[in-house]
């Protein structure tokens, strides 16, 4: 335990007792600056007098002596520390540059090329006086650009400390040249070749052994730190323990059971778990705790898409760690955990018939458990293998989601890999059912948005293979005979989504799967259709003027937040539309280029309007700014749009009785320097204000929540809801997706509803798991 403290840079009580550690000292100093205010620096005493002389040269003495304060890890000496430990004498050429070196440190953050160009007019100073300095120069150099999130300066700075060493013919201290190895492989600075490259580059400064014990040393301090091992490492510790004439094998296998410790492992690419896997198998074969150690990983390789299932499945076969899982050994763990863990690790990728085979034989011991949590998120459920558990008596599980299953059955239908199977026992489960039917819907029509419109008809082959399948031609038949019995019982619209919906079965090979259901289509009373939309009314009938106008002249249409008014905008002008109808036009005001609040390239400009006044805000190269359509001058620091956490729920702002907006925190007034402090989907019917939080439960579930909160200070209140909403069961409601508020006297004829003054829409869930609104 006090091994993986240190690592992770802790410092412990006590005097150190291994090697690499170094007791901890609190050094107390004064500056005649600070008056009677004290600095202190914790600083490891083998470089305690090399920050004396650092802090006396910046001005400051020591006011004590030095404390011992217990021991961490050992930190290699940096710039100017080195010079002034290792070459006292020369000393005052590495203090010398320290005050230019900490004014490029500020440089480094804003213009890195600046930086780096100043560092090598330095570097070039203190080559000419003292090479041997500049190794640690420009490793304190990379820190500075560590520092300022810029790795990929940093990573050169370190190659040109390397290059130094090598120019100059210097003496490499190999201890620290490991440790800052680890200390910018850890800041992310190095790449795989880098650390490759010291693996070769040390076996030419010492003795094989040495070289290898070096080498082996980074390569796991740099895991245990929290890094996947690196692509070539394997290759290297094996060219490294035949120079040093070791047994290759017994070293890959202690190396590998020290790996396997490590959590970074996981992360490891398929190339490092193929290098290893021949002792892997040999470790597995012989250590139970090994087997179980496979078992708890989850590999999450780099890479979207990246998917090494059957190559993890099949080490776990050939090490027995399958055979313990099957068998039920208590150190494999439960079955059902284990599966839960691999299918949440494979979402997006393809069917694996290695890992149906080994779920097949999993299926009485996955049976005897307390069920499989199928899905991590909507659409997460791979339909083979919940079929198949299905088939073999497995009870799914899905936790507290409200949309309790689901899965992609386009990317099912188009996997033409082995394994697919006929999702009959989905079909054949009541609470299943209602999801398959749904899932084919979609896939129905994702995959016809995929045809030429010349070509509507899915594939012949497309269509036998999967949607011919006994379970999913069962949901597709009952689909077809309710679609075509409802079609040309409404509008023209429904009607042509009612054809649209079937319209990638019109082949002969579509229509065979249901005939009976298109046979109706020719008895639809189209005429009746045509004379029920015109009585009704069309679409195209209903318009705002006003918005329309707007619309014309902008490039893009943006909504700002406003209540009751409307915000049309693009990124140049902002139209605000008042219920009656009139629109106030206000061009942009943004500062000039070069500016550092000018809009970045990538920023998008949002309106908020309220108090009759309209805020501009947009993304600068300083950070949000922002400023009010009467102080355009007037420049606001700030984030306006604070909060959105994209949940594709209403956001929408509602007004306050004598002033100001609320987005469902502090308020907002014309003239504000500070933006909100959070956005919610808000109610409010004239009298009281709700907000719509994502809470937990005293269950601990996550969900939707709607409470009252005083709209003048965003305060909460007591946990209710609008009666509109209300009238529905709890259980029923999309919490979320729900909206009310008041609405002016000018919406009163609107053809989308206003009732007792309110607008207002409720979402439900359905009984097949669908949704329903109701204004």
């Amino acid at each position: 335990m006090s091994e993986a403290l240190l690592e992770a840079g802790a410092i412990l009580t006590g005097h150190p007792a291994a090697a690499g550690v170094d007791t901890m000292t609190a050094r107390a100093y004064r500056h005649p600056v600070l008056a009677e205010r004290t600095v202190v620096r914790l600083v490891g005493a083998t470089l305690g007098p090399a920050e004396d002389l650092t802090m006396e040269f910046l001005g400051f003495a020591p006011s004590a002596a030095p404390v011992e304060v217990g021991h961490a890890r050992g930190q290699a000496l940096g710039f100017p520390a080195w010079a002034l430990v290792h070459d006292p004498a020369n000393g005052r050429h590495a203090l010398a540059l320290v005050k230019e070196m900490e004014k490029l440190t500020r440089v480094a953050r804003s213009k890195p090329g600046n930086a780096k160009d100043g560092y090598e007019v330095l570097a070039g100073r203190l080559g000419a006086a003292v090479p041997a300095f500049l190794p640690t120069f420009w490793e304190q150099a990379g820190r500075a650009f560590l520092a300022a999130d810029n790795q990929r300066m940093a990573g050169t700075c370190f190659t040109e400390a390397r290059r130094a060493e090598q120019v100059h013919g210097l003496t490499v201290d190999e201890d620290r040249v490991r440790d800052v190895h680890l200390e910018f492989a850890f800041a992310g600075a190095l790449t795989a070749a880098m650390l490759a490259e010291y693996a070769r580059g040390v076996v030419g400064r010492r003795p094989a052994p040495e070289a290898y014990e070096l080498v082996k040393t980074l390569a796991l301090r740099r895991v245990a730190g929290g890094l996947p091992p690196h692509a070539s490492m394997a290759a290297d510790l094996a060219r490294l323990a035949k120079a040093a004439r070791l047994d290759a094998e017994q070293q890959a296998d202690e190396v590998v059971a020290q790996l396997l410790s490590y959590p970074a492992m996981a992360r490891a690419t398929p190339s490092v778990w193929r290098s290893y896997r021949k002792s892997l198998v040999r470790l597995g074969k012989r250590d139970a705790q090994v087997r179980a150690r496979l078992l708890a990983i989850v590999p999450d390789p780099p890479g979207y898409g990246t998917d090494m299932t059957s190559q993890w499945l099949e080490l776990l076969e050939d090490s027995g760690a399958a055979a313990d899982l099957i068998a039920g050994v208590p150190a494999a763990g439960s079955a059902s955990r284990w599966l839960e863990r691999v299918l949440a690790g494979r979402h997006g990728k393809p069917r694996n018939a290695t890992l149906l085979s080994l779920v097949e034989r999993l299926l009485p011991r996955l049976a005897g458990e307390d069920g499989v949590r199928f899905t991590a998120g909507y659409r997460g459920a791979e339909p083979d293998v919940l079929d198949l558990c299905l088939s073999g008596g497995v009870r799914p599980t899905t936790g507290a989601e409200r949309i309790e299953f689901g899965f992609d059955l386009t990317r099912w239908v188009t996997d033409e890999g082995p394994g697919r199977r006929d999702l009959a026992a989905i079909a054949a489960d009541q609470r299943l059912r209602p999801v398959l039917a749904r899932e084919v819907r979609t896939a129905l029509l994702r995959l016809r948005s995929g045809q030429a419109l010349t070509s509507p008809a899915l594939p012949e082959q497309t269509l036998d293979q999967a949607f011919g399948a006994a379970g999913v031609r069962e949901v597709l038949i009952e689909m077809v005979m309710e679609q075509s019995a409802r079609a040309g019982g409404g509008t023209v619209t429904s009607l042509d989504h009612d054809l649209t919906g079937l319209a990638p079965l019109w082949s002969a090979a579509g229509m065979a799967l249901a005939p009976d259901g298109f046979r109706r289509l020719p008895e639809i009373d189209v005429p009746a259709v045509l004379a029920r939309t015109l009585r009704a009314g069309l679409l195209a009938e209903l318009s705002w003027p006003a918005y329309e106008s707007a619309t014309q002249q902008v490039k893009a249409i943006r909504i700002g937040q406003s209540w009751p008014e409307l915000v049309v905008h693009d990124q140049q002008v902002a139209y605000v539309i008042a219920p009656d109808g009139t629109a106030t036009e206000h061009f942009f005001r943004y500062p000039p280029p070069g500016d550092p609040h000018a809009p970045r390239h990538y920023s998008q400009t949002s309106c908020l309007y309220t108090d009759g006044e309209l805020l501009v805000a947009w993304t600068g190269e300083s950070g949000p700014v922002a400023y009010w359509s009467s102080r355009p001058g007037e420049l606001v620091d700030g984030d306006w749009r604070a909060g959105r956490a994209g949940w594709g729920v209403p956001l929408e702002p509602l007004p306050i009785p004598g002033g100001g907006l609320t987005t469902g925190s502090r308020p907002v007034h014309a003239g504000d320097t500070r933006g909100p402090d959070d956005v919610h989907p808000l109610a409010g019917d004239g009298q009281a204000f709700w907000r719509c939080d994502h809470v937990r439960d005293e269950s601990g579930v996550w969900g939707w929540r709607w409470q009252e909160f005083d709209p003048r200070t965003g305060d909460a209140g007591r946990v209710s809801m609008p009666a509109f909403f209300a009238a529905v069961p709890a259980d029923q409601l999309v919490a979320e997706a729900c909206v009310l508020r008041p609405a002016p006297a000018e919406f009163a004829g609107s053809p989308l509803g206003r009732h007792d003054g309110l607008v207002g829409w409720r979402t439900t869930v359905t009984a097949d798991g669908g949704q329903a609104g109701e204004g």
